[in-house]
């Protein structure tokens, strides 16, 4: 390699560590605008909240906000994905352990799911109370979200009756019911005051759907199951949510 083209090679080189570090600064600012928005739209709700009140409490400028976001609904709507890749991120992570019974598959994934809820709990609360009836736009991303989480559920339940480890007689039905039952746990809880932990209800839930599905299970097992789930994640499984 000659002079002229290490001269290249290292110009490419710097170039290419200034837009890492340019990108990891617009997430960073990102992140940054969320978690306010979050923060804001759960105090004052959405209607009460200008792009004003997020950005003075974000300590940003108007200008910065609209490089972001092209307006309150579009950043409320990218709030919705936000929530939906949360849930996706804990749920995939506790079920995906291969060396893993269905009952520990089940209890895994609630726990999961009721960690990452209280872990984001503001921004849960706008996704399950602050939005409903919002608009007919919001609506529709909810629905979305909610459509998917029960096609993937409904797709998991006819694996495990095709295997033999579930007899139930409509898998859809059930990962509606399923779907519903810690939604509106979910929703109860973010009624209480914020130090409700909501993990300390993943062995009852837990267990009311392994009952309902039929999946044997030892409650001890179960109980097992959640403590060693939520050591995970407390100690930074999913340090990217």
């Amino acid at each position: 390699m000659n002079e002229a083209s290490f001269i290249y090679w290292g110009d490419n080189n710097m170039a290419y560590q200034k837009s890492i570090v340019t990108e990891n600064r617009k997430n960073e600012k990102q992140k940054l605008i969320f978690d306010t928005a979050a923060k804001v739209f759960s105090e004052k709700g959405y209607n009460a909240t200008s792009v004003k009140d997020i950005t003075i409490e974000a300590d940003i400028s108007v200008g910065t906000f609209y490089l972001y976001f092209k307006n309150k609904e579009d950043l409320f709507e990218q709030l919705y994905d936000e929530m939906a890749k949360i849930l996706a991120a804990a749920e995939d992570y506790a079920i995906n352990k291969t060396t893993c019974s269905v009952a520990e598959k089940f209890s895994r994934a609630i726990a999961s799911c009721l960690w990452a809820y209280q872990r984001h709990r503001k921004l849960a609360r706008i996704l399950m109370i602050e939005a409903v009836g919002l608009n007919p736009r919001f609506e529709q991303k909810r629905a979305e979200i909610t459509r998917k989480l029960c096609e993937q559920m409904e797709e998991l339940f006819k694996m495990l009756m095709e295997k033999g480890f579930i007899s139930i007689p409509d898998p859809k039905i059930a990962a509606l019911a399923y779907e519903g039952s810690y939604n509106v746990v979910n929703y109860s809880l973010q009624q209480n005051d914020e130090k409700t932990d909501f993990t300390k209800h993943a062995y009852a839930l837990a267990v009311y759907n392994l009952q309902a599905l039929k999946i044997e299970f030892e409650h001890d097992k179960v109980t097992q199951y959640i403590k060693y789930i939520l050591q995970e994640l407390n100690q930074g499984a999913l340090n990217t949510i």
